[in-house]
């Protein structure tokens, strides 16, 4: 365990470094400042026929949704790096020549870059809450909002372990891609296939909605869990069973993490 968690800090350290975080930090910092000037400027005459309420729902959602593309962004970024910056700069060898086993390095660097980008969501969540909060006069968000940052981080571990997949086996250009389309295509599927019942999932199957089907039913439902969040956030009524996909979420994610400890195991380094 002590070994784990010197590697673990060992990768948040490295990842701080990360001129990327810096400038995407800047730049949604910079997006969040812009958004409250331009509420400040709004006179109360305006905002009062908007309703404060709405202003502040609405203003809270493109925030966090400009938030959630720029750590999707992010989390792509440093999970293609993750591993991959070790091979390239030849510390993988290095580290394994220390009793550490493949398993607490493969863990302990995803979760590491998991724990920087979920760091960044937090920081500029919150930077957007005390502003938006201080413009409108009273306090925005609530319990539900933490409800919806749960279920963003489930979605952008998601994404560290393909793009650190993917990274291990393609230049990086190319796993940025990849991870992108992958991405869309999961989320895409589980849209298309979101509450239907498996026989009605089963017929009529031609190419696409096999390929689909299979992406639903193997993967981690990045898209569903994405739903979730964003229904929690819209205090909207959630027609899911969430017990169910946080049951499917948490399988596939294991059976995907050990297919991907498996293949690095057999990899030499």
């Amino acid at each position: 365990m002590r070994r784990f968690q010197l590697l673990l800090f060992n990768t948040i350290q490295k990842e701080f470094r990360s001129k990327t975080l810096v400038l995407i930090t800047i730049i949604t910092v910079a997006v969040i400042l812009l958004i409250n000037a331009g509420l400040n400027f709004l006179s109360k005459e305006v905002l009062s026929q908007m309703g404060q309420e709405g202003a502040a729902q609405g203003t809270t959602m493109a925030l966090i949704f400009i938030i959630s593309k720029f750590t999707s962004l992010l989390a792509i970024i440093f999970g293609v790096n993750c591993i991959k910056s070790d091979i390239e700069t030849n510390v993988s060898p290095l580290l394994m020549s220390f009793p550490i086993s493949r398993f607490e390095y493969l863990a302990a660097r995803i979760l590491g870059s998991w724990i920087i980008i979920m760091s960044y969501y937090l920081f500029s969540v919150v930077i957007a809450q005390i502003l938006l909060s201080s413009s409108i006069g009273s306090i925005v968000g609530g319990p539900h909002l933490l409800g919806a940052m749960f279920y963003t981080a489930l979605s952008n571990l998601i994404v560290i372990m393909i793009s650190a997949f993917l990274g291990l086996n393609m230049p990086k250009i190319m796993a940025l891609l990849m991870t992108s389309i992958v991405t869309i295509i999961v989320t895409g599927s589980n849209m298309f296939l979101k509450g239907k019942e498996w026989a009605e999932m089963t017929a009529d199957l031609d190419f696409f909605p096999i390929v689909a089907l299979g992406f639903h039913t193997f993967f981690p439902r990045m898209g569903i869990i994405d739903d979730i969040g964003r229904n929690i956030l819209l205090q909207k009524e959630i027609d899911l069973n969430i017990a169910i996909e946080l049951g499917h979420f948490g399988l596939t994610t294991a059976l995907f993490f050990f297919v991907f400890y498996y293949l690095f195991n057999r990899r030499e380094i």
